[in-house]
């Protein structure tokens, strides 16, 4: 009713249709979605700012409702009216958000000179230097100049909204994790999940225990695996590679306890059967031990017999 009144008392201006088409997307109305930024460009005086809402309205719903298809409606057309606003006044907002629907169309070289020239307009700020980052990581650029656009973006974002850089710190560390700088990458990982206020997943945190793992920060990287399995306790992986870490620090017992508990969680997971193994073989439980490496054997793991004849030959 608020933005009907609005639409009534100011006709002229695009903000009242771009709330009631916002508003009718989030009702996957599509129809009148369309309908109302339509006759926005036919009624508002400045016809380039309708034009951009509509292209903003219809590249939202394709990137965020792609499951529910609207055939008048694609990234063509979402591109096709932000060219038409910028035609009729050519800013460098609607020269960005054209940027980002041609980095979703997958044209990456393109998308990216126009967010590097964007970094030159009176408009810049760290997204642009972002968005060249990702052009460049799917063009599959060196890592290293992926990290130097990313370097720009956390120089260029305002110390008081530095919780923008979550996803630069993120993806910063992804690429130092690709270039073997495993502490570096788990440095970013933690400044990630600081900005992030701690909203992480557990998925999260078995990327960042992986990076600590290479980067030998084994105590940091048993809390991680720990904070995984709290977080997702179905997910035998994560209790497998709990105990393959416990192995590897000498926390024998440790390792047993977990691989006992992964092989409960899931029977049929040939590696929590030879985790179990290797850790009662460490525990002077060979007979136990090489029977569990035996089953892991029987379910397809390839690395099982290895362990089988190493320590069959031993006294």
């Amino acid at each position: 009713a608020i933005v009907a009144d609005f639409i009534a008392a100011y006709p002229e201006m695009s903000e009242g249709y771009a709330a009631e088409a916002q508003m009718a997307l989030n009702a996957k109305d599509f129809d009148r979605a369309a309908q109302s930024m339509e006759t926005a460009i036919k009624k508002v005086t400045n016809k380039d700012e309708a034009h951009f809402e509509y292209g903003k309205i219809i590249y939202n719903k394709e990137l965020y409702l792609a499951d529910h298809p609207y055939k008048p409606w694609s990234l063509d057309k979402a591109l096709d009216e932000v060219q038409q606003a910028y035609a009729i006044n050519p800013l460098s907002n609607y020269q960005y958000q054209a940027a980002q629907i041609i980095f979703s169309q997958g044209a990456y070289e393109k998308a990216y000179e126009m967010f590097m020239n964007l970094t030159h307009s009176d408009i810049r700020n760290p997204e642009q230097f972002y968005g060249a980052a990702r052009c460049k990581q799917l063009m599959q650029a060196p890592e290293h100049e992926v990290i130097a656009l990313l370097d720009s973006a956390i120089v260029n974002t305002d110390t008081l909204r530095l919780y923008e850089a979550a996803p630069y710190f993120l993806l910063r560390g992804q690429m130092y994790n690709q270039t073997d700088s495993f502490r570096q990458a788990v440095f970013d990982y933690t400044r990630y999940e600081i900005l992030s206020n701690g909203q992480v997943n557990d998925s999260f945190y078995y990327m960042r225990h992986q990076a600590e793992v290479k980067g030998r920060l084994y105590k940091q990287a048993l809390s991680d695996i720990t904070a995984a399995i709290l977080l997702n306790p179905r997910e035998p992986m994560y209790y497998a590679e709990k105990a393959s870490l416990e192995l590897k620090v000498n926390r024998v017992e440790d390792a047993m306890t977990t691989a006992g508990y992964c092989v409960k969680l899931a029977p049929e997971y040939a590696e929590g059967w030879l985790l179990l193994g290797l850790a009662q073989v460490n525990n002077n439980m060979k007979q136990e031990g090489l029977k569990n490496m035996a089953k892991a054997k029987e379910l397809g793991n390839e690395q099982a017999q290895s362990f089988i004849d190493k320590y069959e030959k031993e006294n």
